[in-house]
């Protein structure tokens, strides 16, 4: 089984996904956004899905293969 980091940007609020240009300043929340990093920190697979929309996780498990 591989093993996965993930990445819950809680606190401090917003930082992360301010960073990759998710935030949504105007609602004060991110977006629903899904980014792969690969091992050498470099953004390999990102999608940001409209609110409410869920993520597809056979997507996400696609882009880590």
């Amino acid at each position: 089984m591989t093993k996965y980091a993930i990445l819950s940007d809680f606190h401090p609020k917003g930082e992360v996904s301010k960073k990759y240009g998710v935030y949504l300043e105007d609602k004060g929340i991110s977006a629903r956004a899904t980014v792969v990093v690969g091992k050498d920190g470099r953004v390999k697979w990102c999608k940001v899905n409209e609110l409410p929309a869920q993520r597809r996780n056979d997507e996400i498990v696609k882009a880590c293969e």
